[in-house]
C-alpha cells in the first residue's frame, strides 16, 4: 500500500511540475490582453475602417488579421526553398497568412528586419527556427520560392509557440495575404477594462457585419485549454494518492493496534523498569518506520521510471528532481509516524500495574 501511495504522490508532484514548467515557458508572444475574433466577408471588405474605429476607442493598442488564431498553425508545407541556401528542398515548415502589425499585435520580438507593410504581397517573415533549418546566415532580403512564387524575406521573429505548448517551437513562415486572413486579432491596452473593451469591439463589429454573430476568445484562455488533459490527470492523481494514503493509514493503524496488543506485557515491564514515553514510542514505531523506508526504496525507482517514460511524450519537459522524492519520503515517514504515535501513545501512557495484572 505504501509503495503504491509513494508512486502516486511522486507522480502527482511531477505532473504538477511539468504543468507549471510549460505554462511558464516563453511563448515568443504575449497571449494576455489579446483576443481573436471570427471574421466574415463583411469584415474582410471593411477591415481598414474597422481597424480605424477600433483604434479610436482608446482601449485598443493594435489590430491585425491572421488565417488562424495565434494558438494554432494554419498548415505545414514542404515547398519552401531559399534560393542558394544549403538546405534541401523537402523542409517541413509551418505557415500562416497575415497582414500588417503582426508583431505589434502579438507582442512578438523582431530579431532582424521589419514587420509587414501595406502591399507587402511578396514579403515573408520567418521565425528563427525556420531560418536555422534553411541554413541562412544573412536572411534579410534573401529570395525565397514557394508555390511557384518568388518572394523576399523582410523580417525574422523570435520563435513563437503556436502549436502544442509541450513541443519545441515549430519552424514558421508568415506570408502577407489578405484573402485568407479571416481572424481579427485585437491587442487591448494595459489600462483597458476587458468587459468595456469587448462591448465596444462588438458594437463596431456589428456596425460593419450585422448579419454574422460576434464570436471571440481571449487568447490566454485558448492557450490554457491546451492543458486540460494533463490537469485532469493531475486532479485524478491527487484523488487516488489521497485515497491511497488514507487506506495506508488505516492499515498501519490496524497493524500497530495488533502489535501493541501482543506486546502489552513487554510494555508494562519496560515502564516498571523506568522506560519513558519517548523510548516506548521509539520501540513501538521503529519496525513500522523500517517498513515504510523499505517501501520508499522500492517505490522511488518505479516512480522515476514511470514518470520518465511519461515525460518522454513531450519535447518541452521538466527534469525529475531528486528533491521531489526526498519530500515525498519525508512526508510519508511523518504520516506513518503520526499514525503509529496516535495508537502507541495511548499504550505507553497506560498504567503498567493495570496491564501486568490483566496479563
Amino acid at each position: 500500500q505504501f509503495i503504491v501511495s509513494i508512486v502516486l504522490v511522486s507522480a502527482t508532484m511531477i505532473i504538477y511540475q511539468q504543468l507549471q514548467y510549460v505554462k511558464k515557458r516563453d511563448l515568443g508572444y504575449s497571449p494576455n490582453n489579446l483576443l481573436t475574433i471570427n471574421g466574415s466577408p463583411a469584415t474582410d471588405k471593411s477591415f481598414e475602417a474597422i481597424r480605424n474605429d477600433l483604434m479610436q476607442t482608446g482601449m485598443v493598442a493594435a489590430v491585425n488579421r491572421t488565417s488562424t488564431p495565434p494558438t494554432d498553425i494554419f498548415g505545414f508545407t514542404s515547398g519552401v526553398k531559399a534560393v542558394n541556401a544549403p538546405a534541401s528542398n523537402n523542409l517541413i515548415i509551418g505557415f500562416m497568412f497575415t497582414d500588417v502589425d503582426l508583431t505589434k499585435t502579438l507582442n512578438a520580438r523582431i530579431v532582424a528586419g521589419r514587420d509587414f507593410r501595406l502591399g507587402d504581397s511578396l514579403g515573408v517573415i520567418f521565425n528563427k527556427e525556420a531560418i536555422k533549418l534553411m541554413g541562412l546566415t544573412n536572411p534579410i532580403g534573401a529570395p525565397v520560392t514557394w508555390a511557384g512564387r518568388n518572394m523576399e524575406i523582410v523580417g525574422v521573429v523570435d520563435n513563437m509557440v503556436m502549436g502544442s505548448p509541450y513541443e519545441s517551437a515549430a519552424p514558421l513562415m508568415f506570408k502577407y495575404e489578405n484573402k485568407w486572413s479571416r481572424y481579427l486579432n485585437v491587442r487591448l491596452t494595459e489600462k483597458a477594462d476587458p468587459r468595456k473593451a469587448v462591448a465596444s469591439i462588438e458594437t463596431i463589429y456589428k456596425k460593419y457585419s450585422p448579419a454574422f454573430p460576434f464570436e471571440f476568445r481571449f487568447v490566454d484562455d485558448a492557450f490554457n485549454e491546451k492543458f486540460n488533459t494533463e490537469q485532469l490527470i493531475s486532479r485524478l492523481s491527487v484523488i487516488f494518492a489521497g485515497l491511497g494514503i488514507f487506506i495506508c493509514c488505516l492499515g498501519l493503524f490496524g497493524l500497530v493496534s495488533s502489535s501493541i496488543e501482543r506486546r502489552k506485557k513487554e510494555i508494562g515491564i519496560r515502564k516498571v523498569l523506568g522506560a519513558n514515553l519517548q523510548q516506548l514510542l521509539l520501540l513501538l514505531s521503529k519496525e513500522f518506520l523500517y517498513l515504510v523506508a523499505i517501501a520508499f526504496l522500492i517505490a522511488i525507482p518505479v516512480a522515476w521510471w514511470t514518470m520518465h517514460r511519461w515525460l518522454e511524450n513531450f519535447s518541452y519537459r521538466t527534469s525529475i528532481s531528486l528533491l521531489v522524492f526526498i519530500l515525498v519520503g519525508v512526508g510519508m515517514l511523518l504520516i506513518a509516524l503520526a499514525t503509529v504515535s496516535m495508537n502507541a501513545t495511548k499504550a505507553a501512557l497506560t498504567n503498567p500495574v493495570k496491564t501486568l495484572r490483566s496479563e
